[in-house]
């Protein structure tokens, strides 16, 4: 997530399940890197909004916004607040239905080359035929099997009057571990406070892919 919006440099970021707030720390150091951008983030337990906010405080993060209650009844709000949508991180709610409810919604405000990065993708049958689903979707161009989750990016998909399906890949691309260094440092502080395990050996093991355009496996 990290590496995503570093490569790609999106300025307004949603998140739709905010938990601890370690994902969304990811998202907001990155912004912090390029210089610019927020996160919109969702939850619905109020004791986990306030765990996240004392995270992000504790990084100096202050480009995060928190959002609680239940997606069905915020997401409407969050995403007039952000205007236009360039990543989507969807991390909740884990049923087929809702999800593509979601994608539908927030494809109304995103930009036409929007990141969507689905979690979750075989947490259940139903999630699964999420993921079918979505990459049949005409407004989605290329799709990442991330294997846990994917990575979806919009654009159109006709050329020359041609229909050109969308593209699905397996993980394509390992960054070496330099690369990580700056979420590292961000959440290392951050795992410590919650009285988690660092995350640097998992960081280490990340695959990202932040150069799958046009790419074949």
């Amino acid at each position: 997530m990290h590496l995503l919006i570093r490569e790609f440099r999106p300025a307004h970021v949603l998140e739709l399940g905010t938990n601890l707030g370690i994902s969304a720390a990811y998202l907001a150091s990155a912004l912090k890197i390029n210089g610019q951008g927020r996160v919109v983030t969702i939850e619905l337990a109020p004791d986990r909004v306030d765990l996240a906010r004392q995270v992000h405080t504790s990084l100096g993060l202050d480009n995060v916004s928190y959002v609680c209650g239940r997606f069905a009844d915020t997401l409407g709000p969050a995403l007039d607040d952000l205007v236009s949508v360039e990543l989507a991180f969807i991390d909740g709610h884990y049923q087929m239905q809702p999800t593509l409810d979601y994608f539908e919604r927030i494809s109304r405000h995103a930009s036409s080359d929007a990141l969507f990065v689905f979690d979750d993708i075989r947490w259940s049958p139903g999630m699964w035929r999420a993921w079918k689903s979505l990459r049949a979707d005409a407004r989605i161009r290329v799709g990442v099997d991330m294997l846990g989750y994917a990575i979806c990016a919009g654009g159109p998909r006709r050329f020359a009057g041609t229909e050109v399906p969308c593209r699905t890949y397996p993980v394509l691309i390992q960054h070496p571990a330099s690369r990580l260094a700056p979420a590292r440092r961000h959440l290392a502080g951050a795992h410590v406070g919650l009285g988690l395990s660092a995350p640097d050996s998992g960081l280490a093991r990340y695959n990202v892919a932040d150069t799958f355009v046009g790419r074949s496996a």
